[in-house]
Protein backbone atom coordinates (compact mmCIF):
# COMPACT_ATOMS: atom_id res chain seq x y z
CA UNK A 1 0.00 0.00 0.00
CA UNK A 2 2.69 1.93 0.56
CA UNK A 3 4.51 1.57 -2.48
CA UNK A 4 1.25 1.86 -4.50
CA UNK A 5 1.22 6.06 -2.44
CA UNK A 6 4.60 6.33 -3.08
CA UNK A 7 4.50 5.38 -7.06
CA UNK A 8 1.22 8.19 -6.77
CA UNK A 9 3.01 10.57 -4.81
CA UNK A 10 6.06 10.52 -7.78
CA UNK A 11 3.93 10.51 -10.63
CA UNK A 12 2.25 13.37 -9.49
CA UNK A 13 5.40 15.38 -8.92
CA UNK A 14 6.20 14.47 -12.92
CA UNK A 15 3.07 14.35 -14.16
CA UNK A 16 4.04 16.71 -16.90
CA UNK A 17 6.69 14.84 -18.13
CA UNK A 18 5.87 11.20 -17.51
CA UNK A 19 4.49 9.22 -20.29
CA UNK A 20 3.80 5.68 -18.02
CA UNK A 21 4.74 4.19 -14.76
CA UNK A 22 5.47 0.36 -13.29
CA UNK A 23 5.41 -0.88 -9.97
CA UNK A 24 7.28 -3.69 -9.64
CA UNK A 25 9.13 -3.23 -13.05
CA UNK A 26 12.22 -5.20 -14.27
CA UNK A 27 14.44 -3.03 -12.28
CA UNK A 28 12.95 -1.45 -9.46
CA UNK A 29 9.88 -0.63 -7.30
CA UNK A 30 8.88 2.24 -9.25
CA UNK A 31 9.70 2.76 -12.89
CA UNK A 32 8.76 6.25 -14.45
CA UNK A 33 9.10 6.80 -17.92
CA UNK A 34 9.80 10.33 -19.37
CA UNK A 35 8.63 12.15 -22.52
CA UNK A 36 12.26 12.55 -23.60
CA UNK A 37 12.44 8.69 -23.08
CA UNK A 38 14.63 8.72 -19.70
CA UNK A 39 13.85 6.88 -16.30
CA UNK A 40 13.07 7.79 -13.25
CA UNK A 41 13.88 5.06 -10.41
CA UNK A 42 12.09 4.64 -7.00
CA UNK A 43 12.71 2.98 -4.21
CA UNK A 44 9.86 2.89 -1.58
CA UNK A 45 10.72 1.85 1.95
CA UNK A 46 8.18 1.86 4.71
CA UNK A 47 8.59 1.78 8.35
CA UNK A 48 5.84 -0.60 9.69
CA UNK A 49 6.65 -0.03 13.22
CA UNK A 50 5.36 2.42 15.59
CA UNK A 51 8.59 3.81 16.38
CA UNK A 52 10.36 6.52 14.19
CA UNK A 53 14.33 6.32 13.33
CA UNK A 54 14.03 2.08 14.00
CA UNK A 55 16.22 0.11 11.36
CA UNK A 56 15.75 2.97 9.08
CA UNK A 57 19.79 3.06 8.27
CA UNK A 58 19.15 -0.53 6.97
CA UNK A 59 16.35 0.38 5.17
CA UNK A 60 18.36 2.95 3.00
CA UNK A 61 21.11 1.00 2.91
CA UNK A 62 19.41 -1.90 1.10
CA UNK A 63 17.55 0.70 -1.08
CA UNK A 64 20.81 2.03 -2.34
CA UNK A 65 21.97 -1.20 -3.39
CA UNK A 66 19.46 -1.06 -5.73
CA UNK A 67 19.58 2.25 -6.76
CA UNK A 68 23.30 2.39 -7.26
CA UNK A 69 22.30 -0.58 -10.15
CA UNK A 70 20.13 1.49 -11.69
CA UNK A 71 22.52 4.59 -12.06
CA UNK A 72 24.53 2.07 -14.52
CA UNK A 73 21.21 2.22 -17.03
CA UNK A 74 22.12 4.56 -20.00
CA UNK A 75 18.39 5.93 -19.43
CA UNK A 76 18.91 7.28 -15.61
CA UNK A 77 17.22 10.75 -14.63
CA UNK A 78 16.48 10.25 -11.11
CA UNK A 79 17.38 8.10 -8.34
CA UNK A 80 14.81 8.74 -5.48
CA UNK A 81 14.48 6.76 -2.03
CA UNK A 82 10.85 7.08 -0.55
CA UNK A 83 9.84 6.34 2.80
CA UNK A 84 7.44 6.88 5.46
CA UNK A 85 10.26 7.51 8.45
CA UNK A 86 11.00 11.19 9.38
CA UNK A 87 14.33 10.16 10.13
CA UNK A 88 15.18 9.03 6.47
CA UNK A 89 18.86 8.10 7.71
CA UNK A 90 18.63 7.75 10.84
CA UNK A 91 18.06 9.82 14.17
CA UNK A 92 21.65 10.83 14.32
CA UNK A 93 21.20 12.47 11.20
CA UNK A 94 17.44 14.86 12.02
CA UNK A 95 16.69 17.09 9.12
CA UNK A 96 13.06 18.95 10.07
CA UNK A 97 12.50 19.66 6.95
CA UNK A 98 11.19 15.88 6.64
CA UNK A 99 9.47 15.85 9.50
CA UNK A 100 5.94 14.97 8.40
CA UNK A 101 6.86 14.72 4.62
CA UNK A 102 9.05 16.49 2.48
CA UNK A 103 11.69 16.29 -0.83
CA UNK A 104 15.28 16.82 -1.00
CA UNK A 105 17.69 16.67 -3.45
CA UNK A 106 21.26 15.02 -2.76
CA UNK A 107 22.46 18.52 -2.67
CA UNK A 108 19.94 20.21 -0.21
CA UNK A 109 21.11 17.63 2.57
CA UNK A 110 22.92 18.49 5.10
CA UNK A 111 26.81 18.22 4.94
CA UNK A 112 26.57 15.21 7.58
CA UNK A 113 24.04 13.72 5.64
CA UNK A 114 26.21 14.21 2.12
CA UNK A 115 28.92 12.36 3.81
CA UNK A 116 27.29 9.23 5.02
CA UNK A 117 25.71 8.69 1.83
CA UNK A 118 28.78 9.31 0.06
CA UNK A 119 30.56 6.91 2.20
CA UNK A 120 27.92 4.06 1.60
CA UNK A 121 27.53 5.36 -2.36
CA UNK A 122 30.96 5.16 -3.16
CA UNK A 123 31.52 1.75 -1.77
CA UNK A 124 28.84 0.47 -4.16
CA UNK A 125 31.02 2.23 -7.05
CA UNK A 126 28.47 4.81 -7.66
CA UNK A 127 30.33 8.45 -8.94
CA UNK A 128 29.86 11.91 -7.71
CA UNK A 129 27.60 12.58 -11.09
CA UNK A 130 25.34 9.27 -9.81
CA UNK A 131 24.60 11.63 -6.65
CA UNK A 132 24.05 13.93 -8.32
CA UNK A 133 20.40 12.55 -9.49
CA UNK A 134 19.75 11.10 -5.84
CA UNK A 135 17.19 12.68 -4.19
CA UNK A 136 15.34 11.71 -0.48
CA UNK A 137 11.43 11.32 0.06
CA UNK A 138 9.73 11.43 3.01
CA UNK A 139 5.76 10.22 2.35
CA UNK A 140 3.90 10.60 5.69
CA UNK A 141 1.90 6.85 5.80
CA UNK A 142 1.33 5.23 9.36
CA UNK A 143 0.45 0.92 9.29
CA UNK A 144 -2.74 1.88 11.73
CA UNK A 145 -5.89 0.67 10.90
CA UNK A 146 -7.72 3.82 10.03
CA UNK A 147 -7.39 4.56 6.65
CA UNK A 148 -8.07 8.37 6.98
CA UNK A 149 -4.78 8.64 9.21
CA UNK A 150 -3.10 6.00 6.76
CA UNK A 151 -3.65 8.04 3.76
CA UNK A 152 -3.06 11.68 4.89
CA UNK A 153 -0.61 13.13 3.09
CA UNK A 154 -0.77 11.25 -0.09
CA UNK A 155 -4.57 12.75 -0.18
CA UNK A 156 -3.00 16.04 0.39
CA UNK A 157 -1.04 15.75 -2.83
CA UNK A 158 -4.00 14.33 -4.85
CA UNK A 159 -5.84 17.64 -3.82
CA UNK A 160 -2.80 19.89 -4.70
CA UNK A 161 -2.93 18.31 -8.37
CA UNK A 162 -7.18 18.49 -8.67
CA UNK A 163 -6.59 22.59 -7.48
CA UNK A 164 -3.64 22.62 -10.02
CA UNK A 165 -6.00 21.42 -12.75
CA UNK A 166 -8.55 23.43 -12.01
CA UNK A 167 -11.38 21.22 -10.09
CA UNK A 168 -10.63 21.02 -6.33
CA UNK A 169 -13.53 22.76 -6.29
CA UNK A 170 -15.69 19.87 -7.95
CA UNK A 171 -17.34 17.36 -5.46
CA UNK A 172 -17.60 14.72 -7.68
CA UNK A 173 -14.13 14.38 -7.54
CA UNK A 174 -13.10 13.23 -4.52
CA UNK A 175 -9.35 12.79 -3.36
CA UNK A 176 -9.90 9.90 -1.24
CA UNK A 177 -11.86 7.83 -3.69
CA UNK A 178 -9.73 9.20 -6.21
CA UNK A 179 -6.65 7.93 -4.43
CA UNK A 180 -8.44 4.81 -3.79
CA UNK A 181 -8.66 4.34 -7.66
CA UNK A 182 -5.14 5.00 -8.28
CA UNK A 183 -3.92 2.69 -5.53
CA UNK A 184 -5.86 -0.12 -6.88
CA UNK A 185 -4.37 0.77 -10.45
CA UNK A 186 -0.94 0.40 -8.85
CA UNK A 187 -1.80 -2.16 -7.05
CA UNK A 188 -2.70 -4.35 -10.22
CA UNK A 189 -0.23 -3.25 -11.74
CA UNK A 190 2.52 -4.75 -9.62
CA UNK A 191 0.28 -8.11 -9.41
CA UNK A 192 1.19 -8.37 -13.38
CA UNK A 193 4.20 -10.90 -13.74
CA UNK A 194 4.95 -9.25 -17.27
CA UNK A 195 6.62 -5.88 -16.28
CA UNK A 196 7.37 -4.34 -19.98
CA UNK A 197 2.74 -3.93 -18.52
CA UNK A 198 2.97 -0.21 -17.74
CA UNK A 199 0.62 2.71 -16.98
CA UNK A 200 0.24 5.31 -19.41
CA UNK A 201 -0.85 9.02 -18.03
CA UNK A 202 -3.99 8.46 -20.32
CA UNK A 203 -4.80 5.36 -17.77
CA UNK A 204 -3.91 7.56 -14.64
CA UNK A 205 -5.86 10.48 -15.79
CA UNK A 206 -9.13 8.82 -17.09
CA UNK A 207 -10.53 8.17 -13.19
CA UNK A 208 -10.88 11.78 -13.20
CA UNK A 209 -12.63 11.69 -16.31
CA UNK A 210 -14.93 9.10 -14.94
CA UNK A 211 -15.47 10.92 -11.69
CA UNK A 212 -16.72 14.17 -13.85
CA UNK A 213 -19.25 12.18 -15.75
CA UNK A 214 -20.66 9.78 -13.03
CA UNK A 215 -24.58 9.56 -13.46
CA UNK A 216 -26.65 7.97 -10.76
CA UNK A 217 -30.17 7.04 -10.10
CA UNK A 218 -31.54 10.73 -9.19
CA UNK A 219 -30.55 11.72 -12.79
CA UNK A 220 -33.27 13.62 -14.07
CA UNK A 221 -33.23 11.78 -17.48
CA UNK A 222 -34.39 8.63 -15.72
CA UNK A 223 -37.29 10.02 -14.08
CA UNK A 224 -40.07 8.67 -16.64
CA UNK A 225 -38.36 5.31 -16.78
CA UNK A 226 -38.99 2.36 -14.82
CA UNK A 227 -36.22 1.46 -12.11
CA UNK A 228 -35.32 -2.12 -13.61
CA UNK A 229 -34.27 -0.60 -16.80
CA UNK A 230 -32.78 2.25 -14.63
CA UNK A 231 -30.68 -0.37 -12.88
CA UNK A 232 -29.25 -1.87 -16.66
CA UNK A 233 -28.35 1.16 -18.10
CA UNK A 234 -26.59 2.22 -14.87
CA UNK A 235 -24.60 -1.05 -15.02
CA UNK A 236 -23.72 -0.45 -18.45
CA UNK A 237 -22.88 2.93 -18.28
CA UNK A 238 -20.56 2.28 -15.56
CA UNK A 239 -18.91 -0.51 -17.22
CA UNK A 240 -18.21 1.43 -20.75
CA UNK A 241 -16.59 5.30 -19.35
CA UNK A 242 -14.80 3.00 -16.62
CA UNK A 243 -12.88 0.40 -19.17
CA UNK A 244 -13.65 2.45 -22.47
CA UNK A 245 -10.39 1.14 -24.26
CA UNK A 246 -9.69 4.46 -26.80
CA UNK A 247 -10.47 6.49 -23.67
CA UNK A 248 -9.02 10.24 -24.54
CA UNK A 249 -9.11 9.14 -28.21
CA UNK A 250 -12.87 9.12 -28.30
CA UNK A 251 -12.82 12.19 -26.13
CA UNK A 252 -11.56 14.28 -28.76
CA UNK A 253 -13.09 12.60 -31.09
CA UNK A 254 -16.83 13.44 -29.88
CA UNK A 255 -15.52 17.24 -28.94
CA UNK A 256 -13.82 17.72 -32.46
CA UNK A 257 -17.13 16.18 -34.23
CA UNK A 258 -18.88 18.36 -31.98
CA UNK A 259 -17.10 21.83 -32.62
CA UNK A 260 -17.55 20.61 -36.32
CA UNK A 261 -21.22 20.83 -35.87
CA UNK A 262 -21.57 23.56 -33.73
CA UNK A 263 -20.07 25.45 -36.78
CA UNK A 264 -22.62 24.83 -39.20
CA UNK A 265 -25.64 24.71 -36.40
CA UNK A 266 -27.91 27.44 -36.50
CA UNK A 267 -28.98 26.73 -32.69
CA UNK A 268 -29.39 29.39 -30.74
CA UNK A 269 -27.52 28.61 -27.76
CA UNK A 270 -24.51 25.92 -26.88
CA UNK A 271 -27.28 23.71 -24.79
CA UNK A 272 -29.49 23.21 -27.56
CA UNK A 273 -26.65 22.70 -30.03
CA UNK A 274 -25.04 19.99 -27.21
CA UNK A 275 -28.98 18.43 -27.67
CA UNK A 276 -29.62 18.29 -31.04
CA UNK A 277 -25.68 16.52 -32.24
CA UNK A 278 -26.60 13.91 -29.63
CA UNK A 279 -30.24 13.37 -30.58
CA UNK A 280 -28.80 13.32 -34.33
CA UNK A 281 -25.20 11.68 -33.82
CA UNK A 282 -25.61 8.91 -31.07
CA UNK A 283 -25.71 5.80 -32.98
CA UNK A 284 -22.31 6.92 -34.99
CA UNK A 285 -20.50 6.11 -31.44
CA UNK A 286 -21.92 2.83 -31.15
CA UNK A 287 -19.43 0.96 -32.28
CA UNK A 288 -16.49 3.23 -30.26
CA UNK A 289 -18.37 2.55 -27.24
CA UNK A 290 -18.03 -1.18 -27.36
CA UNK A 291 -21.67 -1.31 -27.37
CA UNK A 292 -22.38 -4.42 -29.62
CA UNK A 293 -25.54 -3.95 -32.85
CA UNK A 294 -27.50 -5.30 -29.53
CA UNK A 295 -27.27 -2.37 -27.55
CA UNK A 296 -28.85 0.11 -30.63
CA UNK A 297 -32.07 -0.37 -28.23
CA UNK A 298 -33.15 1.90 -25.23
CA UNK A 299 -30.45 1.34 -23.15
CA UNK A 300 -27.92 1.30 -26.06
CA UNK A 301 -29.72 4.68 -26.71
CA UNK A 302 -29.53 5.94 -23.39
CA UNK A 303 -25.98 5.07 -22.60
CA UNK A 304 -24.41 6.72 -25.42
CA UNK A 305 -26.99 9.76 -25.30
CA UNK A 306 -25.81 10.36 -21.91
CA UNK A 307 -21.93 9.34 -22.37
CA UNK A 308 -22.15 12.35 -25.27
CA UNK A 309 -24.01 14.69 -22.73
CA UNK A 310 -21.65 14.47 -19.96
CA UNK A 311 -18.75 14.34 -22.21
CA UNK A 312 -19.61 17.64 -23.84
CA UNK A 313 -20.93 19.48 -20.57
CA UNK A 314 -17.36 18.72 -18.97
CA UNK A 315 -15.86 19.90 -22.24
CA UNK A 316 -14.00 22.61 -21.32
CA UNK A 317 -13.22 20.84 -17.67
CA UNK A 318 -10.88 17.95 -19.48
CA UNK A 319 -9.62 20.24 -21.99
CA UNK A 320 -8.44 21.77 -19.18
CA UNK A 321 -6.88 18.59 -17.37
CA UNK A 322 -5.21 17.55 -20.60
CA UNK A 323 -2.97 20.67 -20.93
CA UNK A 324 -2.83 20.40 -17.27
CA UNK A 325 -0.82 17.20 -17.35
CA UNK A 326 0.40 18.20 -20.60
CA UNK A 327 -1.34 15.49 -22.55
CA UNK A 328 -1.43 16.01 -25.75
CA UNK A 329 -5.01 15.16 -28.60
Amino acid sequence: EFQANAAIALFIRNIEEADAVRVEGARDDIEITLSNGRTIFGQAKARAGIEPGKDSTTRFSDALQTLAEDALVDSCAQLIYVTNDDYPLGRSLDLSTFHGGGYLSFDELTPAMQEYIKEKAFALCMTEDDLTKLSIMVLGFSSGKDPETRHKNIRAQVRDLLYKLEIGIHGSVNDGALRDQWGLLFQENAGNTDTTVVLSKEDFIWPIVVMLCRIGEDDAVFLDYEDDLVQDVLREYDSIIEYQTQRFELVTKIIVDFKDYKTQSDSATLGDARARFIELHWRNYIEDLGLDAASSNEIGEIVSKRILQKILYRQRTISAIKRGVNLAD
